[in-house]
């Protein structure tokens, strides 16, 4: 198989090594690439590019002839012909560019020098020589053989990659499976990361084992993570699931609410799109607007950049209420509905004891307010709080929660210096600064970049998912006040 597309199938895949925000591979002894169905490659022509610290360039090594070790960097690589069974040849290239970890080898072996165990169970990379569809991604996790199963449904077709999947089976569910893709390649893929070995560049974090959660959007994640990821960077991809949306909810009273109606509200849901994606219970976000933004402006206006990627990246359950006309406490309201869902059609599908309360302008106020009595948490298992530019100036409520405060620099609305404030006077409790330089009143939902959006779900990954890779990664790239470890 084509070194350059073991690569960047690795990197599409989520099988690389872990740090430095890529996705944590999966662990084995060591690399192997062999190709089943191909004879020794007749011509090998790569050609790479490897940036190093500061953009100096690094030669990959090559300690043996069958052997190449991927230096830390950013690597780019060309051409490989191998020849098949039938004596035809398949040209592969890519120009992908892929982040490898120091600690990672990508080894290369001649197929005729390698022996497994025929029931053992192995990860195999398949690539196509054509570039994928949609259908052919799709249609892969159907046509595994009996006993195989799909862990990654292909490379999508924006890559410009061929197609790569990736499987797990025996290598005779291996050619089965070749038998009915003529002209495939194919690759053990087993990668390990090496902690001794990486630099404080390739793992900033000393991530520790079996810990973390994907910094960067990455199209799967390894079979055996146990957790869903709770942060990826917002930059237009779809997520690890796809978002559901039951607007116009009627919710039966009483509301204990002085605010108004329309007694409604919206639910916003994960829904697995991927085979890997976890199954299960997920943590339940009720989500308080800003002024004026009752009704269906919820959906609107604070969905794009804001809601969506709480549920398509971060897995939440969000709750969202319609009522609040214009200013009005809303913390009952928000409350409410962390009770009502407990009841409701959802039930099943929320873990209420990770809950969580997030505002934006008055909603971030009534937000604080909502957390600042012991009561209240207690009895809706309140984690966390997110208050996005809450309006300050005479002072807002004390969460007694872990609490992410959002300002803008730019914001004249509800100026930072008095969040900053709120921010000064709350103790005892985690807390994180987050003041977006240049960032104007509306940052937040459709007119807004959101630029405070991938340290929110940072936030809520370290209170909600008890990630401490989140956690670390937060209070790294922030201002704010971490008890200390036991």
């Amino acid at each position: 198989m084509a070194l350059a597309h073991l690569a960047a199938a690795v990197a599409v895949a989520g099988l690389e090594g872990r740090g430095g925000g890529d996705a944590q591979g999966a662990r084995g002894a060591g690399a192997g690439v062999v190709a089943p169905l191909m004879r020794k490659a007749e011509r090998v022509a790569v050609s790479v590019e490897a940036g190093g610290v500061g953009g100096h360039s690094q030669p990959l090594e090559r300690e043996d002839k069958d052997q190449l070790v991927v230096p830390q960097g950013v690597f780019k690589q060309d051409v490989e012909v191998f020849t098949d069974q039938r004596g035809s040849s398949s040209t592969l290239s890519s120009a992908r560019e892929s982040r490898v970890v120091a600690g990672v080898n990508i080894t290369m072996h001649n197929p005729l020098r390698v022996k497994r165990n025929p029931e053992d169970m192995l990860k195999w990379v398949i690539t196509l020589p054509e570039t994928c569809t949609d259908a052919d991604v799709h249609a892969f996790a159907a046509d595994m053989p009996t006993g195989a199963k799909s862990l990654f449904l292909g490379a999508p077709s924006n890559t410009g990659l061929p197609c790569v999947f990736v499987m797990e089976g025996t290598e005779a569910q291996l050619h089965e499976e070749l038998e009915g893709h003529r002209g495939a390649l194919s690759a053990q893929a087993e990668l390990s990361h090496s902690e001794e070995s990486a630099s404080t560049t390739g793992n900033p974090e000393g991530l520790p084992e079996n810990e973390g959660l994907p910094d960067v959007p990455s199209r799967l994640l390894p079979e055996h993570r146990r957790r869903p990821p709770s942060l990826a960077e917002t930059d237009g991809s779809d997520g690890y699931w796809e978002m559901v949306s039951q607007t116009n909810i009627d919710i039966p009273g009483p509301w204990s609410s002085a605010c108004g109606g329309p007694y409604k509200a919206n639910v916003f849901y994960p829904k697995q799109i991927h085979q890997w994606a976890p199954v299960g219970k997920h943590p339940v976000v009720s989500v308080g607007h800003g002024y004026t933004q009752y009704g269906m402006k919820v959906e609107s206006q604070l969905v794009p950049g804001f809601i969506k990627p709480l549920v398509t990246w971060g897995g939440y359950v969000v709750i969202a209420h319609q009522t609040v006309r214009g200013w009005c406490d809303s913390s009952n309201d928000i409350l409410f509905l962390l009770g009502w869902i407990q009841k409701s059609v959802y039930a099943a599908i929320i873990d209420p004891t990770r809950a969580a309360v997030v505002g934006y302008s008055m909603g971030a106020r009534f937000s604080l307010q909502a957390a600042s009595s012991d009561a209240n948490v207690n009895t809706y298992h309140l984690k966390a709080v997110v208050a996005l530019m809450p309006p300050c100036k005479s002072g807002c409520p004390i969460s007694k929660v872990p609490t992410f405060f959002g300002a803008g620099s730019a914001d004249t609305t509800c100026p930072a210096e008095y969040v900053k404030q709120v921010y000064d006077q709350t103790y005892g409790v985690p807390k994180v600064w987050c003041n977006v330089q240049g960032a104007p009143h509306w940052e937040v939902g459709t007119w807004g970049a959101n630029r405070h959006e991938a340290n929110l779900l940072r936030f809520l990954g370290c209170y909600l998912w008890n990630s401490k890779v989140m956690c670390d990664k937060l209070f790294a790239e922030l201002p704010g006040y971490r008890p200390p470890e036991d």
